[in-house]
């Protein structure tokens, strides 16, 4: 810098400061100046990492998003709900003569997949791998605890299927998976009565039975519906003896519902109650279902005891995930031991699930052998499904509204006949079970069909306690060995041509 300068910028600070009063050496500082930001401007608080994170899910969402509309694009010829669910379900109530039955109510299809209920059912024996993975073991106690997870997986997978079911079981109807080189079980499911379904899962190294009714209950205040299982359930090992029974009676499964279809079907079913098994041995375990309450840390927890009260495990988890037990040996009593976490054979969590065309498809072969009764003989599947191979939309719709007409029909007619026929036992039989109580006066509700109808062909019918059971006919002349013999034509009726005609 020159002279000149240097002595021009000291003349204008001299100025400065003499005009503003301020000595030389201050320091001054310029005047602020607001900036106007516009009103769609936002500014976040987020470290520039946040930011990021945050812009990676975003990302990810519309990537999600974009996925979910591609899909939607390419099944738009697939039927979709013609009514809103919550409608459904209100015009079930209303038309529901026993107002606690979900077989009687003539209800809208919401299931548009064309599958019985029974088929739906006999996927429970594909997670049937606890239980074979317990046949070989001879402590009761471990297979208790096998048990008591295969029953919880047993609810998890019932609660995704029962509610409103497109495809209901006709009274008589069969279903069967027969043993295989890829399964080494046999399953077996026949519709008793209206609204109870008999269940049998046989191997070489454990029985296993499930009696299973459905009730429901919508309530219009809370848009509820309410699905109530019942019914007793039973395993056999045959290797240590161990029998292991319980019951499902004291379970809820809550669906809360949407006007909207698309919103009723991201709300899943939550179960509630509690199950008691127990063993031969007097060993129990009590199953507590808490996805209702919003307090809970895990939706199932499962802790098995022994007869004198000691706690051996404690099953723990998520019903979609998996279950982990927190177990310790009966020795290490102390509490300053932590312990050992270990996974009960990924419990919980779900086989890969094939779909029912390649998991329980049939060949020609294997259809010969099955009787008249099986769901695989239904014309509303069948004609539904051929035409959703075949890419007619319109045809499959039509199939569909069929086959909800004639459903309601049925259902309609075995209503009527159950209410109006003569209940099988009277008042003045007197008739007294085991334990002395009067068989007419106990709190289930009459059976009404004729026996010629009613009587289930391949699972007897007792009393016990005062309830009615059923247990599977394991004899000589059982399903079985019926098919094997294909015996099946002068014993099975042909029951879907009561509902169902030849060309539907």
């Amino acid at each position: 810098m020159s002279d000149n300068d240097s002595g021009r910028d000291s003349s204008n600070i001299s100025t400065m400061s003499t005009d503003s009063g301020v000595t030389a050496n201050s320091h001054v500082e310029p005047a602020p100046q607001c900036l106007e930001i516009p009103a769609g401007v936002q500014f976040n608080d987020g470290t520039p990492f946040e930011e990021s994170e945050r812009f990676k899910k975003r990302e990810e969402a519309k990537r999600v998003e974009q996925a979910k509309a591609k899909e939607r694009e390419e099944n738009r010829g697939t039927p979709v709900i013609t009514e809103a669910f919550v409608f459904a379900i209100e015009f079930a109530a209303v038309n529901n003569l026993n107002r606690d039955d979900l077989l009687f109510a003539p209800f809208p299809v919401k299931s548009m997949i064309p599958i019985s209920f029974l088929e739906e059912l006999a996927q429970t024996a594909l997670r049937s791998y606890v239980l074979l993975a317990a046949q070989n073991l001879q402590d009761i106690h471990e297979q208790t605890v096998s048990a008591t997870a295969f029953v919880i997986s047993f609810v998890g997978h019932l609660k995704s299927i029962a509610d409103l079911h497109a495809f209901m079981p006709g009274v008589g109807e069969t279903f069967e998976v027969a043993e295989s080189d890829e399964r080494p079980w046999r399953f077996l499911a026949e519709q008793v009565e209206p609204d109870v379904t008999c269940i049998s899962l046989m191997s070489p190294g454990f029985h296993f039975q499930q009696t299973l009714r459905l009730a429901s209950h919508y309530s219009r205040h809370s848009r509820t519906f309410i699905v109530i299982p019942s019914g007793a359930g039973r395993i056999m090992f045959e290797n240590s003896g161990n029998d292991i029974s319980w019951s499902l009676d004291g379970l809820r499964m809550h669906l809360t519902t949407s006007p909207k279809p698309q919103d009723s079907a991201r709300c899943p079913a939550m179960v509630s109650g509690v199950i008691c098994l127990i063993n031969k041995s007097g060993d129990n375990a009590r199953i507590s279902f808490q996805e209702m309450d919003p307090d809970a840390r895990v939706s199932v927890v499962a802790p098995v005891h022994s007869r004198d009260r000691m706690k051996l495990v404690a099953l723990s988890g998520d019903l979609t995930k998996s279950i982990e037990a927190i177990s310790a040996h009966p020795k290490l009593r102390a509490r300053a031991r932590s312990p050992v976490r270990e996974a009960v054979a990924n419990t919980v969590v779900l086989m890969p699930i094939l779909n029912p065309e390649e998991a329980l498809k049939y060949t020609q072969a294997e259809m010969a052998h099955l009787p008249p009764t099986d769901s695989r003989h239904r014309g509303d599947v069948i004609y539904l499904r051929r035409s959703l191979r075949d890419g007619n939309s319109e045809m499959a719709a039509e199939w569909l509204a069929k086959a909800e007409r004639k459903m309601q029909k049925y259902f309609r007619r075995e209503n009527t006949r159950r209410v109006t026929v003569t209940p099988r036992r009277g008042r003045g039989n007197q008739n007294f079970d085991d334990n002395g109580n009067n068989d007419f006066n106990n709190n289930e509700p009459p059976r009404t069909a004729s026996p010629q109808s009613s009587e289930p062909l391949w699972f007897q019918r007792f009393i016990e306690a005062g309830q009615v059971r059923y247990q599977y006919i394991d004899s000589a002349d059982d399903y079985w060995a019926m098919r094997a013999e294909q015996g099946f034509k002068n014993i099975c009726p042909d029951i879907f041509g009561l509902y169902v005609k030849e060309k539907f």
